[in-house]
């Protein structure tokens, strides 16, 4: 009874996952089909809305900044377009919060955009993918392994998602373990 009790809300929090995967790509593809730009890097937000003050983009066409980037990391005006991205999402009625949101394991979510390199706990690391990735870290191997044959191709390694070890020493994954956590990107 109580181990498949909790192998039920395993399995309602691996969906919820995906859900914030399919979701917040339709968010940002939604803001850019309205809007002709990148939430995040829009440059006219504060005119849209006036609750949005300080929080224009470039309008580049890239997001600067981190997927884990906050308001505490980010200076006005630099590297804080992966941050902003959640109060345009918000101001457009796309997501619920402002705010960067935690995944159903109590994780990080956040979007970068990446030319193969990604940032995680100081280390960069060649996760072979160009664009826009959704990340999501604190998340067990086996929840990290059934997301990745859900989308992809079961492999941490190669794809369009990869995951990292979430370690002292991360690193890009190249089995998953039972026994580890793992941050997982998957391009847009």
């Amino acid at each position: 009874g109580i181990l498949k009790g909790q192998a039920l809300i395993t399995s309602a929090k691996i969906k919820r996952v995906n859900n914030d995967f399919n979701g917040i790509t339709a968010a940002v593809y939604t803001y850019l089909d309205r809007y002709g730009t990148l939430p995040g890097d829009d440059d006219k937000a504060d005119g849209r809305w006036a609750d949005l003050a300080s929080t224009n983009g470039n309008a580049d066409g890239a997001l600067d900044g981190t997927w884990d980037g906050d308001v505490a990391t980010c200076t006005a005006g630099t590297d804080c377009e992966t941050y902003y991205m959640w109060s345009h999402l918000q101001a457009a009625n796309l997501v619920a919060s402002k705010e960067p949101p935690k995944n159903a394991f109590g994780g990080a979510i956040g979007v970068q955009d990446v030319a193969n390199i990604i940032k995680y706990n100081g280390t960069d690391i060649n996760i072979d993918i160009n664009g826009i990735v959704i990340c999501m870290d604190r998340l067990t191997g086996e929840v990290a392994e059934m997301v990745d044959i859900n989308f992809d191709d079961g492999e941490p390694e190669s794809g369009l998602l990869k995951a990292i070890v979430d370690d002292a020493t991360p690193a890009l994954a190249t089995v998953y373990s039972v026994s580890k956590d793992y941050l997982l990107c998957k391009r847009i």
